[in-house]
């Protein structure tokens, strides 16, 4: 059976879907720079575990969400 999703629920996956786009943009950004050289700071390695776990904390309950 395929997922029946109502109108609020489709809005909400759409806006997740629009900021998960924009986190992989940034997170790509930052690659770009820290590969080039111009990002000269040094990243805290235990924020970027937390950005990651959340990331994948947040496919996790999408996923959940569309097969219940």
């Amino acid at each position: 059976e395929e997922p029946y999703l109502n109108g609020q629920e489709i809005l909400l996956l759409k806006d997740a879907n629009s900021q998960l786009n924009a986190i992989g943009r940034n997170l790509n950004q930052i690659t770009r720079a820290i590969n080039s050289g111009e990002f000269k700071i040094d990243l805290n390695h235990e924020y970027l575990r937390d950005l990651i776990t959340a990331c994948g904390r947040h496919r996790t309950f999408f996923q959940n969400f569309v097969n219940k």
